[in-house]
């Protein structure tokens, strides 16, 4: 059900009605995810509310309660005197527990201790610190539905039976109401997931352990589950066409996989559902392992933090509550092990973990290696050919049961055997669904591309050239009459690469645009990682466009911080933010939808690369018909070439080269094809260079 068809209020009195007749429950019956921190809680609500708690069980929702411990002062002192000693944190809470448990009613006592054994109710323990030495005392929450709609309260109402006979006051926000309520909806699941997620600075949060626990899960063993057992993991919805199925070409990729025993890769184009994909994977093998009562360990590995947080968000939707294995072994080793462990002490249990790449290669991440052959097991590597280096190479498990690669550009560039070995470690691509297919089914936007030509100065010209006589001594013929170049050439390829990144009249050219036509809001401008005016060039960027232009813009480098990068990229689809001035991280998995006009003033000669980042403008959004993409063309100075010597023009045939491979990528799709290709037709027969 969706919240749209329930009448919420903007704002509950206990003076006028009953917040659990009017709110709490129509909530929690409709809900599928329900996020809460309560400086009390006592078993009574639930009571109050048990037909929503019912309803909310048999959805599959996932609720995650923060509450406050009972604390003397000397407790309270001893528990945050220092390092926090595992031996008191862990008593402290047992006793915690064993008193709420103690203090239930049998029918409550049921309804909690099933809630927590099937993994529906998640309790995280908040307790102050630095500045404040109270309790944790915020009464704030958001309920979500199968739709990803979103309703957040905040305001003076406890979680208590004695709640609703006080002067009480909820304030009421809707996701989809305005978009001033939106932001305020947004702004209270933020704090929430700080605070969930250890972030805040001023809460120390505990999980608590097996033990803790071990009365609630022992209680279940004589009484029946008090709500229809709910199917535990699906795909939400929103996913789902009027069949209640996922896309053909999605289902298509699910089946091969399980046909090819739970080995391949999907490559799938930017945008067209690849996470949708693996995780519809993941619910089919989850629902056989939970059917016939084993247990599974669901790895799944991803390049970058932010990437991370994304995919735990989406596998939350799915059923599954994931541990957050990183920013530290110290939050989440200890969850990751309890929960493996009693996966095989009851020989059943499912545990779905995300760690990114710097994780998964680290020694911490070591002692978990035997699971893999201990325990039924998956690994899903996203952006898979990020694993494909000899380091990683090394450290993938070779007893993982199930294998599942995911990728746009599976192939790594420029290395072959790399590109082999992710290939014989995770299986054969079962589907390949390329952008033109993306784009053909409407997955993805339609677009306009922009090419223009941009001329070197004479000094980056002469420096260029140079470079590339230098880079000669380093060329090996292979086998197959072609070349690359040996290990000694990196560092002049990297220097000749930066000069085309910051060409002088690239910056020139953008700015003069800029200056003539402006730009829209939703706009990503990516740079190199140069430096223009003495200072680098995604600060320069961004400057000239706030102080020259006052054009609302942000940088977005490798540097942001991930609290920051989540607001800058929820402000700019707001449109709060016109423009992201973006280095590389933007490249692979971030989901900016609205997106809509991208600037590239710096590229590589790899294709992922080019290809990710006109994936980022292609995502579907409402409103939004058609993409546009600027590409700036390096080129020598007298792009004539009047009087080029044979060795000049062997250069620039070798950079046209290079240049022209991402100009066909990318006009070959584009809206205005044949305009694209014909600005460079005069360069390409003067260098005997013809389509491929």
């Amino acid at each position: 059900m969706t919240f749209k068809k329930i009448n919420i209020p903007l704002f509950i009195k206990t003076t006028k009605e009953n917040p659990n007749d009017v709110f709490f429950e129509p909530l929690l019956s409709s809900s599928v995810s329900y996020k809460v921190a309560v400086g009390y809680f006592s078993s009574k609500w639930i009571k109050d509310v048990a037909a929503g708690v019912a309803q909310f069980a048999s959805n599959g929702g996932n609720a995650c309660w923060l509450i406050s411990p009972q604390l003397t002062k000397e407790d309270y002192n001893a528990l945050l005197e220092g390092e926090v000693n595992s031996d008191l944190s862990e008593r402290l809470f047992k006793k915690s527990f064993q008193e709420l448990f103690d203090s239930l009613k049998e029918e409550t006592l049921a309804t909690i201790s099933w809630l927590i054994t099937d993994g529906i109710l998640k309790f995280r323990i908040a307790v102050p610190c630095n500045n404040l030495d109270g309790i944790m005392h915020s009464k704030m929450g958001v309920f979500e539905d199968d739709y990803g709609n979103k309703v957040a309260f905040s305001g003076s109402y406890n979680l208590t039976g004695s709640a609703k006979g006080n002067w009480e006051r909820i304030d009421v926000f809707s996701s989809y109401f305005s978009e001033e309520s939106a932001l305020r909806t947004q702004d209270i699941e933020s704090d929430f997931d700080m605070m969930w997620n250890g972030y805040d600075r001023n809460l120390k949060v505990f999980t608590p352990s097996q033990s803790c626990l071990k009365p609630f899960l022992d209680f279940t063993q004589n009484t029946q589950r008090p709500y229809k057992k709910p199917c535990r993991f699906s795909i939400p919805k929103h996913f789902l066409n009027e069949k209640g199925e996922i896309r053909p070409y999605q289902i298509e990729a699910v089946n091969k996989w399980f046909k090819a025993n739970g080995r391949g890769i999907f490559c799938m184009a930017t945008g067209s559902g690849k996470t949708v994909t693996a995780l519809s994977a993941v619910v089919k093998l989850a629902d056989y392992v939970d059917n016939n009562q084993t247990n599974l360990f669901v790895l799944i590995v991803v390049p970058y933090i932010h990437l991370a947080m994304q995919w735990c968000d989406e596998i939350t939707s799915f059923g599954f509550n994931p541990i957050k294995c990183f920013d530290g072994v110290s939050k989440w080793g200890q969850q990751l092990s309890q929960s493996l462990t009693s996966s095989l002490i009851q020989k059943r249990g499912i545990t779905v973990a995300v760690c990114t790449n710097a994780t998964f290669t680290s020694n911490s991440f070591r002692c978990f290696d035997s699971y893999f052959k201990k325990i039924t097991s998956l690994l899903v590597a996203d952006e898979m050919h990020n694993l494909g280096s000899p380091e990683c190479l090394k450290l993938l498990p070779n007893d993982v049961n199930y294998r599942l690669g995911l990728s746009a550009t599976p192939r790594r560039h420029n290395d072959d055997e790399g590109t082999q070995a992710i290939y014989d470690y995770f299986g054969d691509e079962v589907i390949n669904f390329s952008l033109k297919d993306a784009i053909n089914n409407h997955c993805l936007t339609k677009y306009f591309y922009y090419p223009t030509i941009v001329e070197f100065t004479a000094e980056e010209w002469d420096e260029y050239k140079e470079l590339s006589i230098q880079l000669c001594r380093f060329i090996k013929i292979d086998s197959n009459g072609g070349f690359k170049f040996s290990d000694g050439a990196k560092p002049l390829l990297l220097k000749r690469a930066r000069i085309i990144n910051s060409m002088e009249n690239k910056y020139k050219a953008f700015f003069e645009y800029v200056s003539k036509v402006g730009l829209n809001k939703h706009t990503l401008v990516y740079v190199g990682d140069t430096k223009e005016d003495g200072i680098r060039a995604v600060e320069y960027v961004t400057k000239r466009l706030g102080t020259e232009f006052d054009i609302s813009c942000n940088k977005f480098t490798a540097e942001t911080e991930l609290l920051d990068r989540s607001a800058i990229l929820k402000n700019f689809s707001l449109g709060k933010i016109d423009v992201i001035v973006a280095i590389k991280c933007l490249d692979e998995g971030v989901d900016v939808p609205s997106t809509q006009y991208a600037h590239i003033l710096a590229s590589s000669t790899n294709p992922r690369e080019y290809i990710q980042r006109r994936g980022r403008v292609l995502r579907n959004s409402p409103n939004k018909e058609y993409a546009y993409i600027y590409d700036y063309i390096a080129v020598p100075p007298n792009s004539d070439m009047d009087g080029f010597s044979k060795g000049d023009l062997n250069i620039f045939r070798g950079l046209f080269k290079r240049e022209i491979k991402r100009i066909e990528e990318f006009a070959e799709l584009a809206v205005n094809y044949g305009d694209s290709l014909e600005l460079f037709s005069k360069i390409r027969k003067k260098l005997g260079i013809y389509m491929s």
